[in-house]
């Protein structure tokens, strides 16, 4: 708007010039040499006006620069801000999602030392447990063959004992209800059926405390009193004190042959053998003619006692209370 008028009034200024004076006409001026010297006074104003246009527009165009740049400097400032800011805040979430991630890192990186120190752990287990099972398994074996080598040892010194102490009843074979008298049945003890199947404890317990009853027996049984006992000086108990009495003829019947209780009827029924009397045993003639452990056994059972009272009463152990009155009955 400045420019324009400048321009404007420049354009009137010289416009002026070319009006003709009527009166220095009439007069008889030169005009020419006015005119010759309005042109150099235009130029001169021309030369003037364009260095002050050229100035206003060099000043114009500097202050529309500057202007510009102070705008623009501040739509880039203010740009820059709100870049900085959201660079800002993208930064601050991918730190926090770093520090998650770390986090979650540190979280599986400790469980799975957690589970590599459980899975050693029962590995260890496992070996232990394999090696205790084979311990075990090797001890039950070793255990249940030395029971069964002591257990026939033991069986085959009381099978030896009874044979060696064993003597017929001399009236059987006339009375034809027992073995003939030269015949010698062998004593044959009971041996459970074995079962296959893993010792418990409660076995092992079991198979101690036999040995703990049994062995005080086989200690009595080894003794140089009992072995030198002959079989001429020895009696058994009366069979009547086994034997109950079997009714003949149409009731059941004992049959001396076989063994076996006859359950047929007869129709002529036989007389029952007359069976003696109990006889005297001889049976502690081995042990000296002086009381001992067995005679005094007798006499306390003969007496009411039980087993356990007699055991405690001779400080002898119960299995051998229990074999010296099985064996004197």
């Amino acid at each position: 708007m400045e420019i324009a008028l400048l321009c404007t009034g420049v354009i009137i200024f010289v416009a002026s010039f070319f009006i003709k004076d009527k009166s220095r006409n009439d007069q008889g001026i030169d005009t020419e040499a006015e005119q010759q010297r309005i042109r150099q006074l235009m130029d001169r104003e021309l030369d003037n006006m364009k260095l002050k246009v050229n100035d206003a527009t060099d000043e114009t165009v500097e202050y529309a620069m500057e202007k510009a740049e102070r705008s623009l400097e501040k739509i880039s400032n203010e740009k820059i801000m709100a870049v900085n800011d959201y660079s800002n805040m993208i930064m601050e979430e991918i730190d926090k999602n770093h520090k998650e991630v770390m986090f979650l890192y540190d979280m599986l990186s400790d469980k799975q030392a957690d589970v590599s120190n459980s899975v050693r752990k029962v590995e260890a287990t496992v070996r232990e447990a394999e090696d205790f099972s084979s311990a075990a398994r090797y001890s039950t074996e070793e255990f249940r063959k030395n029971l069964d080598d002591y257990s026939n040892r033991k069986l085959e010194e009381v099978k030896q004992a009874a044979q060696s102490v064993y003597e017929p009843y001399p009236g059987a074979a006339e009375a034809n209800d027992m073995p003939p008298a030269d015949e010698t049945v062998p004593y044959t003890p009971y041996i459970p059926p074995r079962v296959d199947r893993p010792l418990t404890a409660i076995d092992m317990l079991k198979a101690k405390q036999r040995e703990a009853d049994i062995k005080p027996v086989f200690n009595t049984l080894n003794t140089d009193s009992f072995k030198s006992v002959e079989a001429s000086s020895i009696s058994l108990t009366d069979p009547g004190e086994v034997l109950r009495d079997v009714p003949q003829g149409n009731d059941i019947g004992y049959d001396a042959e076989t063994g076996m209780i006859d359950t047929i009827k007869d129709d002529d029924p036989k007389p029952a053998p007359e069976v003696p009397k109990k006889q005297s045993s001889s049976f502690m003639k081995g042990f000296g003619g002086s009381r001992n452990n067995n005679q005094k056994i007798i006499e306390l059972h003969e007496q009411g006692k039980s087993t356990v009272e007699i055991a405690k009463e001779l400080n002898l152990g119960v299995g051998e209370v229990k074999l010296v009155i099985d064996l004197f009955k």
